[in-house]
């Protein structure tokens, strides 16, 4: 399926009329380390997420979350880009280093402007929801990385949150990443990791469906910098966790002050 490339009715509301799309990216770390819990909570934690985006989808007559899947470890892969909810199948296959630098390079690509311009077929875009996770230490250039994604106005202008699973991850990594430490969770309790991923990428999804559109292929006027997105993510992080934390009776006051830690 070609970036963007929409021909379905999915994109359509019962009258017809094209609705706008909310991309939605997960960008996963599939290193080594991540084998066994951790990558078993993200598999679950997806199929949670296909399942209350495909709600989402149908009870709102304007936007449409699509999902994105950019795994990493010694080089990054799209498992699923763009897609229907439903249809989206990753395969989170683990092995590798932990080459993140890379994997935010092919993430500019699939942002492109000129992308969006030329194979958009829907009303518009809203703000795209990007959630990294990782469980360790990037293995190459991840300055680079960051400073191409920093040149995109997709990514400045989206929400970014940031997932590091264990004591072992890099957080610094993800601060630059989210711009805004409070959006930088830290789930030190692998057992919670598939409410909490689950939880805040519905929410801030839904958030972003009810925000205002980006226009036309992107509409670069618009001054919202990337410290004013990084402040809303966290709004957006802190109601997501306080819903997680009063629905989920096995989420401990200490898993609850670790996930708040950078608060």
């Amino acid at each position: 399926m070609d970036f963007f490339d929409y021909e379905s009715d999915t994109d359509l509301t019962a009258s017809g009329v094209q609705k706008h799309v909310m991309p939605l990216f997960l960008i996963v770390d599939t290193s080594g380390s991540m084998e066994g819990e951790k990558i078993q909570q993200v598999e679950t934690a997806v199929e949670n997420i296909k399942v209350e985006l495909a709600r989402l989808n149908m009870s709102n007559d304007d936007a449409d979350v699509k999902l994105s899947v950019l795994c990493f470890d010694t080089a990054p892969r799209w498992e699923c880009k763009v897609e229907d909810p439903s249809s989206a199948n990753p395969n989170f296959r683990v092995g590798g280093l932990t080459n993140m630098g890379a994997a935010f390079k092919e993430l500019e690509t699939m942002l492109s402007r000129s992308q969006l311009i030329q194979k958009g077929q829907c009303a518009g875009f809203k703000r795209a929801v990007l959630i990294l996770l990782t469980d360790g230490v990037p293995t190459d250039d991840v300055d680079a990385g960051i400073a191409t994604l920093m040149k995109n106005h997709w990514f400045v202008k989206g929400t970014r949150i940031g997932f590091a699973i264990g004591e072992d991850a890099d957080r610094s990594c993800l601060k630059k990443f989210t711009g805004n430490s409070e959006t930088v969770l830290n789930v030190n309790n692998v057992a919670i990791l598939s409410t909490i991923l689950a939880n805040v990428a519905v929410v801030a999804s839904t958030t972003a469906t009810h925000a205002s559109s980006e226009g036309e292929g992107g509409d670069t006027s618009l001054t919202t910098s990337f410290t004013d997105t990084a402040n809303e993510a966290g709004e957006t992080v802190k109601n997501a966790i306080e819903v997680a934390v009063i629905e989920n009776p096995e989420i401990s006051q200490d898993d609850a002050e670790d996930l708040f830690g950078n608060w």
